[in-house]
């Protein structure tokens, strides 16, 4: 079962207590080091915390989002915090944008969640179209049964910001619920998401979760949902809790953390409707839970060549009998005899030492196809790591590690996203400061 977002309160922590074990931990960052192996040149930087999350004030906290980077301004989601906030504890969440002005990066909130018909504790993050308007989803809240989450737009109003509702999950049966993943947006204005649980499947409580659209109409003035699959915990899967990516001919992409023959996971391709055929869904890669890793929470990239890269939290090292290990970053290529077979590589096998372990966000691809992430804690006292896997043997190297007691990062649960310049920006969960309530930060490469 999956391990998602970290602070997820109230009705659906107890729908996940089930299913999740999440030890949130304060840590610190220190600067660029290869871990694993010596490097002629060894890659060297400084990191800054650009924002850290303040539980005393109005301020979001714990934020498990992907930075989303326009210009000189970075959006995130937090779980917790804002106008409803008792010092850092509870609150729904906000969206928060830092803007670049030389070395500060300045934050405003610029919406508090009330957990009514906009939702609640969003986890994945926002996209924007080419207007510059911002869409997500909350993973509780809405009018729909039982609290099962919205789908909302941010819009700019004057000086601030508009929010509308798009959907709210449980309003019909059949229904997503706890959205945890970003959206995708098509060409067209349509939708495409997961939700980890709703959808029926008798395999698994409350559902197994569900793959959507949602269709504007009337203008844009409102969306109507499609399920495109509703997942059954067998060899489709089970428990969808990251987004979606699509390539050219609209074919979609994703993992399942659980489900399968194997009961470790799926990573499947949806093909768009052809000839009066509906959405085809393929599982191209059933994970055993042994050397090739398990429970994959991660979104997928996508190289321009169609080459999928993802990772999985756990299999991989020290893996026995399809239980156990610390997680893989791995590769899908493409085979040419058809559209839906892929060769499978393990890329990397974590192996809790300096190099991490327990990564749920995926990998971002940079200059010269590099691959950068993050990972989890390990048993030596080390609280997360930034790292990167440099092709074309995708040797692994750490660029930083957390250590306990310093400055306080844990928690690296979004992964990383890369700025004009090569800079990474994420958040962390936890540290450092009053609550422990999280911060924004970038990770500078010297030239």
């Amino acid at each position: 079962m999956p391990r998602i977002a970290s602070h997820v309160t109230r009705a659906a922590a107890a729908l996940w207590l089930a299913a999740l074990s999440v030890s949130p931990a304060a840590a610190a960052i220190t600067p660029w080091r290869t871990a694993l192996a010596d490097r002629a040149a060894a890659p060297s930087g400084t990191e800054h915390i650009v924002h850290a999350f303040d539980a005393a004030t109005r301020d979001g906290s714990h934020s498990t989002a992907l930075p989303l980077l326009l210009g000189s301004s970075a959006f995130l989601t937090t779980q917790n915090g804002g106008l409803n906030s008792d010092f850092g504890v509870g609150g729904y969440g906000t969206v928060v944008e830092l803007s670049r002005t030389g070395f500060a990066w300045p934050e405003r909130v610029i919406y508090d969640f009330k957990s009514g018909d906009d939702g609640a504790n969003p986890a994945g993050g926002v996209i924007a179209d080419r207007a510059g308007n911002l869409y997500g989803t909350a993973s509780l809240g809405g009018l729909g049964f039982p609290n099962g989450g919205t789908v909302f737009e941010l819009s700019r109003d004057g000086s601030g910001w508009k929010e509308t509702t798009l959907h709210e999950f449980g309003l019909t049966a059949g229904d997503g619920a706890y959205p945890q993943g970003a959206l995708l947006e098509d060409a067209a204005g349509d939708f495409f998401g997961t939700t980890p649980y709703g959808g029926g499947g008798s395999l698994c409580n409350y559902g197994c979760g569900t793959l959507f659209e949602l269709e504007p109409v009337d203008g844009g003035r409102t969306y109507r949902e499609v399920i495109l699959h509703r997942f059954t915990g067998g060899n489709d899967g089970a428990y969808p809790v990251a987004a979606l990516i699509a390539d050219s001919t609209g074919a979609l992409y994703g993992t399942a953390s659980s489900g399968g023959p194997y009961g470790q996971g799926v990573i499947f391709k949806v093909l768009p409707p052809a000839d009066k055929r509906p959405w085809e869904f393929y599982a191209i890669r059933y994970l055993t839970g042994g050397s090739d890793g398990g429970t994959p929470t991660c979104t997928l990239a996508r190289a321009s060549n169609g080459v999928l890269f993802g990772t999985t939290s756990s299999g991989g090292h020290g893996a026995e009998g399809g239980s156990g290990g610390y997680g893989v970053v791995f590769s899908l290529t493409p085979e040419a005899s058809s559209p839906v077979r892929y060769e499978y590589r393990v890329l990397h096998a974590f192996t809790a030492g300096n190099d991490g372990l327990d990564p749920l966000a995926g990998v971002t691809i940079g200059k010269g196809g590099i691959l950068y992430g993050t990972t989890g804690s390990n048993p030596g006292g080390n609280l997360g790591t930034v790292y990167e896997l440099v092709p074309p043997a995708y040797q692994h190297y750490v660029l930083y590690t957390s250590t306990v007691g310093v400055d306080g990062l844990s928690g690296l649960d979004g992964g990383v996203a890369i700025d004009q310049a090569g800079n990474l920006i994420g958040a962390a969960v936890h540290g450092p400061g009053i609550g422990q309530a999280g911060f924004v930060f970038d990770v500078v490469p010297k030239q």
